[in-house]
């Protein structure tokens, strides 16, 4: 049981957008409700949702399992969170192909990173193609949907 989250509250709704924040601290739940923290990029995706992809072996998809409870902060690109700024609960779920909502959530990320997007994108398929050659198992790209 996760205890303390914040009421969810519409990010939209806010003086500061947190799917327009370059990175945001993305805080899942172990099953004994530790928090785990780790700083994503982030997207809108339209209709109070936003996105982010991840690997489907990553430990934050994996945390997802069992609970869809989240909290997102402005962070930096090391994880530390931004003075003065607020936790948001969230829900989140993972999508993954063929959903359409997983190209769409792809799109709006590749679209707000360019470049540095197609470059962490075309290192992870190189892992992942190295990865495969040593026998071990695949580590397929998902997106995970955030909801207030």
């Amino acid at each position: 049981m996760i205890v303390g989250l914040p009421e969810p509250g519409s990010w939209f709704d806010r003086p500061v957008n947190i799917a327009d924040e370059k990175y945001v601290s993305f805080t899942t739940f172990r099953r004994n409700g530790g928090a785990v923290a780790t700083p994503v990029w982030i997207a809108p995706v339209g209709d109070g949702r936003a996105g982010f992809t991840t690997s489907a072996t990553s430990g934050k998809a994996k945390r997802l399992a069992h609970t869809s409870k989240v909290l997102l902060q402005p962070c930096n690109q090391r994880g530390v969170v931004l003075d003065g700024s607020a936790e948001i609960a969230a829900t989140a779920r993972m999508v993954t192909e063929p959903d359409p909502e997983f190209g769409m959530i792809r799109a709006a990320v590749k679209a707000k990173y360019g470049v540095a997007f197609i470059l962490i994108s075309t290192a992870g398929k190189i892992s992942q193609a190295l990865r495969r050659s040593k026998g071990t198992s695949p580590n397929g790209a998902v997106v995970i949907e955030l909801a207030v």
